[in-house]
């Protein structure tokens, strides 16, 4: 089974979290509207579903209810994507 890193940023000063997928246009942005936000977490999951179940977990909050029914798995090729990406994290 393919998991895949979703990272969960909290930013301080904005008093906001950001949860997804890591990329680096989301780190670039960070940089530059957040430069004190700092990585709180990750969470591996095998889908985006099983992702946010877990995240609203970690938050506390009620279970996730996702919005239909078709939740498809991550690839292998998405974790290979991930890997270059973030090879010095998540290999």
């Amino acid at each position: 089974m393919v998991e895949l890193a979703h990272e969960i940023w909290e930013d301080p000063d904005g008093c906001s979290f950001a949860f997804g997928l890591p990329h680096p246009k989301k780190d670039a942005f960070r940089q530059e509207h957040e430069p004190n936000a700092r990585l709180l977490h990750v969470i591996f999951a095998s889908s985006y579903g099983a992702a946010m179940a877990a995240y609203y977990e970690w938050q506390g909050w009620e279970e996730y209810k996702p919005f239909g029914d078709h939740d498809e798995a991550y690839t292998a090729d998405q974790l290979e994507e991930q890997r270059l990406l973030r090879p010095t994290l998540y290999r």
